[in-house]
């Protein structure tokens, strides 16, 4: 298969898996925004910042190792799958019991204890959570099957049974429940379709799983930290409704960098079977190309369309949830501009100088959310978010042109320059009292003619991508 035609096969079925999963879990959590309204949002926000960084305990880079390792031709594939699993639900053990042990210390009502204690359950759903294989096999289609199934039921569930703020905890409880459901039909489809799965223990190969999981891992657990800790702050710190203010906007900016996610697992595969500088060119500047075109328009639309946006998701009581979307809308930018970069340098084998990076990034973030949130409550949050994002993005800028020689930014100036164009029209327009749907057509339309008038794309190449 050629290669523009994988690579959107990759993205096409992954959009599919992730919308489903992602899209529908975005507009549960309108739903549930507006009948558990901001207290009960600043729970769920709450309990989900602190499970964050046991999660990524389990997960600890083993999703990126094991696509890594499976993406190669003579990758022993139910080898790496039984350890990596048997690791992660050992880790995922372990985690539950600090999780209870440090929830049974914690100065919280019993609400919000036992929110904590039932999304801790989502720790066993990750240690079985096979998306890391289908993306490595480039089986993405099997995610899109499960997850489009599993989103249906979540909202369902959601729907018919979550009522009001006091139904909170039933809320999560289903999220868990779904969730496991997703684990467990990955698994037996992993059984049907390829190998049995049996636990296996081999320290000697757990060492070394470990020792190059282990970068990755921090990275990530730091990343978390920076994406987690504010939202920890505030519940800390701050009343449960600025929290579920800040919470609402935030969870609209994870929604933002969906493409990203996307785009990044797509072509991973691909990024780890390059070796040569030439080979390595070639892809970069497909990868950038794509996440550019979508990531500038998102973070300008964001800016210019946040109170409309909440307004629409979460209703007029979230309106100071707009202001921090506008701030944030910054941070997706910046997201989609560091995935560019750390995605490439993990599928490199270069993981530590990752680490490095998003280390730098973390140390910002903690002194700024401890100097600021205290003060000024949800904007030091959202401004903390903007400096540590764009630490990490500055470091890997260095690390990757030392490494490959250039830092493609040229993708990024052009995209940029005319996503700006395309938002100040739809700017104007909601000046002058123009509907925001109008609006956002007419952004969108002057979007995609500069594009192709710019010839940042072109309709052959296009053609090449959608070609069967």
């Amino acid at each position: 298969m050629k290669t523009s035609r994988r690579i959107f096969k990759n993205i096409f079925s992954l959009t599919v898996a992730e919308m489903a999963n992602k899209g529908l879990a975005f507009l549960l959590m309108a739903y549930l925004a507006r009948v558990i309204e901001p207290s009960g949002m600043g729970i769920f926000g709450y309990s989900t910042s602190i499970i964050a960084y046991f999660t990524l305990i389990v997960s600890q880079g083993f999703d990126q190792i094991g696509q890594r390792e499976i993406a190669k031709p003579e990758a022993d594939l139910p080898k790496f799958v039984n350890h990596l699993t048997t690791i992660r639900f050992a880790f995922a053990l372990i985690g539950y019991l600090i999780l209870a042990a440090m929830v049974y210390f914690l100065d919280k009502p019993p609400m919000i204890k036992y929110a904590v204690l039932i999304q801790g359950l989502n720790l066993f759903a990750t240690a079985f959570y096979f998306s890391w294989v289908y993306i490595g096999l480039e089986r993405m289609e099997v995610l899109a099957v499960r997850q489009i199934a599993v989103g249906i039921l979540n909202f369902l569930g959601i729907v018919l049974l979550v009522n009001d703020y006091s139904d909170t905890v039933l809320a999560i409880s289903i999220m868990v429940f779904t969730l496991i459901i997703n684990s467990t039909w990955m698994v037996l489809y992993y059984i049907k379709a390829y190998h049995p799965f049996r636990f296996q223990f081999d320290l000697k190969f757990w060492k070394k799983l470990i020792k190059n999981s282990f970068p990755i891992g921090l990275s990530f657990f730091i990343v978390a930290i920076y994406n987690n800790f504010n939202i920890t702050l505030l519940g800390e710190w701050r009343t449960e409704d600025e929290t579920g203010f800040y919470f609402s906007a935030y969870k609209v900016l994870v929604l933002s960098i969906l493409p990203s996610t996307i785009i990044q697992s797509s072509l991973f595969p691909m990024l780890s079977r390059s070796f040569s500088r030439e080979s390595r060119r070639d892809i970069m500047n497909k990868y950038t190309k794509i996440l550019y075109f979508s990531g500038t328009f998102i973070s300008v639309c964001l800016f210019v369309f946040a109170e409309p946006v909440i307004s629409i998701v979460f209703g007029s009581d979230y309106m100071e949830s707009a202001v921090i979307l506008r701030i944030l809308s910054v941070t997706t930018i910046l997201m989609f501009m560091t995935v560019s970069y750390s995605a490439p340098l993990i599928a490199w084998n270069m993981e530590k100088k990752v680490m490095y990076a998003v280390a730098c990034g973390g140390i910002v973030n903690v002194i700024f959310n401890l100097s600021t949130i205290k003060t000024y409550g949800i904007f030091g949050a959202a401004y903390s978010t903007i400096a540590s994002e764009l630490t990490v993005f500055t470091a890997l800028i260095f690390i990757f042109a030392k490494v490959q020689g250039g830092i493609y930014i040229s993708n990024l100036i052009k995209f940029g320059l005319l996503s700006l164009i395309s938002g100040t029209a739809g700017y104007i327009m909601l000046q002058y009292g123009i509907h925001y749907i109008p609006a956002f057509i007419v952004t969108f339309i002057v979007y995609i003619t500069v594009i192709f008038a710019g010839g940042m794309i072109k309709i052959n190449e296009l053609k090449g991508y959608l070609k069967k």
